[in-house]
């Protein structure tokens, strides 16, 4: 047995690796580590862009919760000379339209785009600016844009570029918001001229800052509706109805048929509105089913603002009946809408008009022809006595004279002399020597040639007679102190039974228990059952609001036809006609 040398005990196997061995070992090991390295490498880059993207979401949404944390808008304190200080969204992130920004601005991923440069991007870039005025990651539409630059601790040197706009609000048909401009004079550090166009805005967000030498930018669009609800400094609405006709057809279908319809009202609050709607002329037969109920109208406008409509174009529509004329229960000729002379509906500068004293809104029936505007609740069934089936005629071809002065307040217009209309404006000025007050007047108007109720053989442009001379009512408020006032002017004629008629009498004076056709025919309470002459009552002012309202003529008929069996009469089928109804109310707080 050999002896060991040194004294180490040497097994079999113990001769260890050799050079080749070592040299494959390390060559197989260099391999799989050349193989994994892009993995690590990608890790370490997916880790990195993790965490900036990361640190950018957070930027994105701090930012957004910090404009949704600001007021949307504060009105101005009592010295309304701008002076006060920016506290609200609009003050800081949309000031004005004044302020432009680059017509061209060099964005991120386009040669020669330097962060240096995006501090100068600020400013207003209106709907029609070139394309290269705003980059790819920003919204279509008006906007206004601001810019700050920072340094951030874990990505550098970084832009935030805000753009804020006015959205509309949306409607069922399309849901989807749209940008809207606002007017030109607007400026929020200006008591005047500080009202958006809309109570909702649009922010895009956008975080610019460069990655391992690549520029790059991330967005994040949030829409922030206004909820601080501010005060109602102004308020002002009209309206007028020249006439409505209402009875229940033989079916038991609710009929209405009305002429020279106007609605106007005006607010200044948060934003400053004007709607306009005027109706020439609207029929109706209401089943209570959608798809029987029956639904007609002439000229019509309908007019919101924001944005202001400098100018309307009058509407005029004929129907067209063929050559034998109507032969529907309700029936109406050629109407119109718009103003009296040129105008529109304006609320630039927190003051909303809707036409003018000298141009009000009008809505009217100008048809001449004998089917203008006539009512039957007739139809297949039998009509009571003499009654044709036609219970309502407008049978007169023009208003007659009013015998009340026209006040400064409420002239009559150019238009006053069609055949049946009604009429309104409403005014908002800045009180003089004010940059907060604000006067107010507004007017509401109706004018009718005569309407005959219940036309029979002996009496074929109806029992009675009415003609709406003039009916107004006016508001005003001037330095904090409300007037108004209310008129009515109207004639009624009684048939004599022989197809000709009494002399005309002033509708106040008619005592319907004292009115008498003839000895054969009777009385015309036999025929109408319902008479109330509402001149209204003298307005009171309260400080600075008021409201004046005339409610017109009332006439109710006795029945006009016959139930199946031809004997009984149908209660239902009496006829109420109102005629001459205005009103108007003003408010001005500011």
């Amino acid at each position: 047995m050999a002896e060991p040398r040194n004294g180490i005990h040497r097994r079999a196997g113990d001769a260890g690796f050799t050079l080749i061995e070592v040299i494959v070992a390390l060559g197989i090991f260099v391999v799989i580590v050349t193989a994994l390295l892009p993995m690590f490498v990608g890790g370490i880059r997916s880790v990195a862009q993790a965490d900036h993207e990361g640190v950018v979401k957070g930027l994105l949404q701090q930012e957004v919760e910090q404009l949704r944390g600001l007021p949307y808008r504060v009105s101005l304190g009592a010295s309304g000379d701008g002076t006060d200080a920016d506290v609200d969204l609009l003050d800081l992130y949309y000031p004005n339209v004044s302020d432009l920004a680059p017509v061209s601005v060099t964005c991120p991923g386009v040669a020669g785009f330097s962060m240096s440069d995006v501090p100068s991007w600020k400013g207003y870039v209106g709907a029609g600016a070139p394309a290269a005025a705003r980059c790819s990651f920003e919204p279509p539409g008006a906007f206004f844009r601001t810019v700050v630059t920072r340094t951030n601790a874990r990505l550098g040197p970084i832009a935030i570029v805000r753009d804020l706009q006015f959205l509309s609000g949306g409607t069922l048909s399309s849901p989807t918001p749209t940008p809207k401009a606002p007017s030109a004079t607007y400026d929020s550090a200006h008591a005047t001229t500080n009202y958006p166009p809309s109570t909702q805005v649009g922010v895009t967000v956008s975080v610019v800052f460069t990655d391992r030498g690549t520029t790059k930018v991330r967005s994040l669009f949030s829409q922030i509706e206004k909820r601080d609800a501010g005060p109602t400094l102004v308020t002002t609405k009209v309206d007028a109805q020249a006439v409505e006709i209402s009875s229940l057809a033989p079916g038991g279908a609710t009929e209405s048929l009305s002429g020279g319809g106007v609605s106007l009202a005006g607010s200044v609050g948060d934003i400053s509105t004007a709607n306009v709607s005027l109706s020439g002329v609207v029929a109706r037969t209401a089943t209570g089913d959608p798809t029987t109920s029956q639904f007609a109208y002439g000229a019509a406008m309908t007019v919101s603002a924001p944005p202001s409509v400098p100018s309307l174009t009058p509407v005029d529509v004929t129907p067209v009946w063929g050559v034998s004329g109507c032969t529907a229960l309700l029936c109406y000729g050629t109407s119109h809408t718009g103003p009296d002379s040129g105008g529109g509906v304006l609320t630039d500068g927190g003051l909303p008009k809707a036409g003018s004293s000298t141009s009000p809104l009008r809505a009217a029936i100008t048809d001449t022809g004998g089917d203008a505007l006539r009512f039957d609740n007739v139809g297949a069934s039998t009509a009571v006595g003499d009654l044709a089936k036609v219970v309502v005629r407008l049978v007169g071809t023009a208003p007659g004279a009013s015998t009340i002065p026209a006040p400064t307040a409420c002239p009559q217009g150019a238009g006053a002399s069609a055949r049946l209309s009604g009429a309104g404006y409403l005014d908002t000025v800045l009180h003089d020597g004010s940059e907060t007050l604000r006067d107010t007047a507004a007017c509401a108007s109706t004018r009718s040639a005569a309407v005959g109720i219940l036309p029979t053989s002996w009496a074929p442009d109806g029992v009675l007679k009415v003609t709406i001379n003039r009916s107004f009512a006016w508001c005003t408020v001037t330095g904090g102190v409300a007037n108004g006032g209310i008129g009515l002017s109207a004639t009624v004629q009684v048939s004599n039974g022989d197809g000709t008629y009494q002399p005309a009498v002033p509708a106040q004076n008619f005592v319907l228990a004292d009115a008498k056709v003839s000895d054969a025919k009777g009385m015309v309470s036999n025929f109408i059952t319902g008479w109330s002459y509402g001149a209204g009552q003298t307005p009171t002012p309260t400080g600075g609001q008021v409201r004046a309202e005339v409610p017109g003529i009332q006439v109710t008929t006795a029945p006009t036809r016959y139930e199946a069996d031809g004997t009984t009469k149908d209660l239902d089928s009496s006829v109420v006609v109102t005629l001459g109804a205005a009103s108007c109310s003003s408010e001005s707080t500011s």
